[in-house]
């Protein structure tokens, strides 16, 4: 097998198939190939050091922990609020609290069955921003996280949700 590395091309190549191999390609052995593979399949990234590929854990800038950190918090709250009213649920809702609203404006006492889904769907918006409002605050907490905050940081911490 004659297998070579490209870092342009952060690919690896085989002579056999790739006649026309780029002037950076670099042979390596099978083994180290397939350890290069298995090392990429981890998350670790490939680079070239003293002339030879090797596999190197990729840096993650704080900006970029804190951009994980908050997509996680999206996601928690997502899960939370459909935990709270599916997304029909969700419709239904704003359909009754806009129908007792409507009700409301024109004069109208409403059906006492109306008012109480109304004060129900009424309840769960309630609980939905709370939760979005606890998602607005923890994002904005972990703006001001060091490393060694968002380390210790659980999102799905119930402490940092209403109840």
């Amino acid at each position: 097998m004659s297998i070579h590395y490209s870092p342009a091309r952060d690919a690896f190549l085989d002579a056999r198939l790739h006649t026309d191999l780029p002037a950076d390609a670099i042979a390596i052995s099978a083994e180290d190939h397939a350890a290069l593979l298995q090392a990429r399949t981890a998350g670790m990234t490939i680079t070239v050091k003293r002339g030879r590929p090797v596999a190197v854990q990729p840096t993650v800038t704080i900006e970029q922990r804190r951009a994980i950190a908050v997509q996680g918090a999206k996601v928690e709250a997502a899960r939370r609020i459909l935990a709270t009213a599916s997304l029909i649920q969700q419709a239904n809702d704003s359909a009754a609290i806009a129908m007792a609203a409507l009700a409301s404006s024109a004069g109208a006492g409403g059906d006492p069955a109306a008012n109480a889904i109304a004060n129900a769907a009424i309840d769960r918006r309630h609980r939905i921003d709370a939760i979005r409002a606890a998602s607005n605050a923890l994002e904005a907490t972990i703006a001001t996280l060091s490393a060694r905050g968002l380390d210790a940081l659980d999102i799905t911490a119930d402490h940092h949700w209403p109840a």
